[in-house]
């Protein structure tokens, strides 16, 4: 999915390669925080706090 993903950014729209390998990257760091906060990639069990009490926390 990634190459293809990849080959039409490249082909179709003209970004340059170097733009996708800095997307990827970022991609590997969101996941890596996620990871790290969550220990798990899965969508479906989540431990993190709810929005409203990040709000409340000083």
């Amino acid at each position: 999915m990634g190459t293809l993903i990849s080959d039409d950014l490249t082909g179709t729209v003209g970004m340059a390669l170097g733009t996708t390998t800095v997307f990827a990257s970022g991609l590997v760091i969101v996941f890596a925080a996620w990871y790290r906060i969550e220990r798990t990639l899965t969508i479906h069990s989540t431990s993190a706090l709810p929005p409203a009490a990040w709000s409340t926390r000083r």
